[in-house]
C-alpha cells in the first residue's frame, strides 16, 4: 500500500574546509632605545659626545711650556684609562688666561675637571676658572686631536662694564664662545694637509667622528705687539679684555661648582603632588565640621604654615 509513497530525504552537504586562521602580527614597535642605537650605529659610537669650553687664569710666568703640560697630561691621562669616547680639545694659552674647549663622553669630561681640581698647581699657578658653555650631544667633534696654541689677540676698543645687565654679559660670553669656535675651525681646516691629519680628513668633516688615537702638540703663533703681530688667527682670537670679563661676571658659573653637581639628580617639586598619602599641609580636616556663625561664634584655631604653630585668632582681626 506505501508503494507509491515518495520519501525525499535531504541532500548531504559537504563538510565545511578547516581554515587555517592565521595569526594577526603586531607591528614592530620601535622604542626611543631603538632610536638610540640606530643613531649610534650610524655614528660609529657607543656614547654621546659633548663639548664643554672653560676659561681661567694662571701665573706660569717663567715656563710657559708647563701651562700646556699641566692640561695635556690631565688629558692623556684620561685617555690612557678605558674611555667610552677619548677626550680630544683645543687649548688656547695667553700670558694670563687660558680658553680649553674639551670633546668626549660625559664621564671623561668629569674626569679631567677632577683631575684638574687635584693638581698642586691648581692651588698655586691657577687662578678662577669660569664655565662658559656645555653643550650635550653633540652630532660630530671639530677637532680629532688635542691641541695647545700660544697666540697673542688684539686689543678691544670699546668699554666693558663688570656691573652690567644680563643681556650686555650674554653678549660679550657670546662673542668670546663665537671666536672661540672660528679660531678651532680655521685652525683645523689649514692643518687639514699636514701628516696627522692627512688620514682623517674625510672623517672630520663626517659623522665619523670617533678617533682612534689622539696626538697631543702645541703650536706657537708669532709674538708682537698690538697691531704688530703676524699672527695668521689673530682675528679671531679673543681679546684679553673680553676674557677678563667672563672671568670676573657674575653670569659665569665657577668650575668646581659645575663638577659638584655632575651625579646629582635634582628633586622637582612637582613630585610632592603625585605621592600618597598626601603631605598633611594637603589635607583639610575641617571639612566635616560644622561651620561657624562668625556673628556668634569665635573662629576656629589653624594652624599657620610658615611657623607650623597653632595660633587662636582674634575675632576683632577676622571682623576688621
Amino acid at each position: 500500500m506505501f508503494h507509491d509513497v515518495r520519501v525525499t530525504y535531504p541532500k548531504k552537504r559537504k563538510p565545511i574546509e578547516d581554515h587555517v586562521i592565521e595569526e594577526i602580527q603586531e607591528p614592530a614597535r620601535k622604542t626611543m632605545y631603538d632610536v638610540v642605537l640606530e643613531n649610534f650605529r650610524v655614528l660609529k659610537r657607543v656614547s654621546f659626545v659633548h663639548r664643554t669650553v672653560y676659561i681661567g687664569e694662571h701665573q706660569f710666568f717663567s715656563d710657559s711650556d708647563r701651562l700646556e703640560d699641566l692640561f695635556s697630561s690631565t688629558i692623556q691621562a684620561v685617555n690612557e684609562a678605558y674611555t667610552a669616547e677619548k677626550l680630544t680639545g683645543f687649548l688656547l694659552c695667553y700670558t694670563k688666561y687660558f680658553l680649553h674647549l674639551v670633546e668626549g663622553d660625559e664621564d671623561s669630561i668629569y674626569k679631567h675637571l677632577g683631575l684638574l681640581m687635584k693638581k698642586k698647581e691648581r692651588a698655586t699657578h691657577l687662578g678662577a676658572i669660569k664655565l662658559l658653555v656645555h653643550v650635550s650631544h653633540v652630532s660630530k667633534r671639530v677637532i680629532q686631536d688635542w691641541t695647545a696654541y700660544v697666540g697673542t689677540p688684539s686689543q678691544y676698543l670699546g668699554k666693558i662694564n663688570i656691573d652690567c645687565e644680563l643681556e650686555e654679559a650674554e653678549r660679550h660670553i657670546y662673542n668670546c664662545i663665537r671666536k672661540m669656535y672660528n679660531l678651532v675651525f680655521a685652525y683645523v681646516h689649514q692643518n687639514a694637509d699636514t701628516p696627522k691629519y692627512e688620514d682623517r680628513r674625510l672623517s672630520m668633516f663626517t659623522q665619523e667622528d670617533l678617533p682612534p688615537d689622539v696626538t697631543y702638540r702645541v703650536t706657537r703663533g708669532p709674538i708682537g705687539g698690538v697691531g704688530g703681530s703676524t699672527d695668521p688667527y689673530r682675528s679671531t682670537l679673543p681679546e684679553h679684555e673680553i676674557v677678563d670679563f667672563n672671568i670676573k661676571t657674575r653670569f659665569t658659573q665657577d668650575i668646581e661648582a659645575y663638577y659638584g653637581t655632575y651625579g646629582v639628580v635634582p628633586q622637582r617639586i612637582v613630585y610632592n603632588d603625585k605621592t600618597w598619602p598626601c603631605a598633611e599641609h594637603h589635607i583639610q580636616f575641617d571639612v566635616f565640621s560644622k561651620p561657624f556663625d562668625l556673628s556668634t561664634e569665635f573662629p576656629k584655631p589653624f594652624k599657620s604654615e610658615d611657623t607650623k604653630e597653632t595660633k587662636e585668632v582674634n575675632e576683632e582681626t577676622v571682623l576688621s
